[in-house]
């Protein structure tokens, strides 16, 4: 079974930014940003973009667990095939210890200016992550029958998310920057 993993690397970037020690939390509802939406990121002036990277880990503190629960599952399916050794029990495990390893880890990063996507797209991808993220199983309900099944329905989410509008206009994803 083929893996979208050039898609994972753009969750992953946008995950990155939304792990950020922001030290807030966002309001349950889509991400907000007070620079407009209409201007590209590569055209945002210092404060702008200070503004953004800011909203932006305010916003993301919330699903830090969640992305490395997400990045995990990701992982043990690359990394499970073709090693039909690991048991449900090691899958689970594994996991729970990618997790919680990951958890608070992520530094503050900000989206790199010469990304050609606008503020708007990105707030789009940032309020989607949290619904693709949020839809992560817990590792408890890690098996090898369901690892092809669950990446699939996260890749169905991925696929259907205002982050290929990134992905596409930004090939390598959105770099990032501290």
């Amino acid at each position: 079974m083929k893996r979208k993993w050039s898609v994972l690397s753009g969750i992953t970037l946008i995950g990155f930014v939304l792990g950020c020690d922001g030290g807030g939390r966002g309001d349950g509802g889509g991400f907000k940003t007070a620079v407009p939406g209409s201007k590209r990121l590569d055209e945002l002036s210092a404060m702008e973009n200070d503004q953004l990277c800011m909203e932006t880990a305010a916003f993301g503190w919330t699903f830090d667990e969640d992305y490395c629960r997400l990045t995990s599952w990701y992982t043990l399916a690359r990394e499970s095939s073709g090693n039909g050794g690991l048991t449900d029990a090691d899958l689970q495990a594994t996991c729970e210890v990618l997790t919680n390893s990951c958890v608070g880890f992520v530094p503050l990063a900000c989206p790199d200016l010469s990304c050609g996507a606008t503020v708007g797209e990105f707030a789009a991808c940032v309020s989607d992550y949290r619904v693709y993220s949020a839809a992560t199983p817990p590792c408890s309900a890690m098996t090898r029958a369901t690892l092809d099944a669950t990446i699939a329905n996260l890749d169905a989410l991925s696929d259907a998310s205002a982050c290929k509008t990134i992905d596409n206009k930004c090939p390598g994803g959105l770099a990032l920057t501290e």
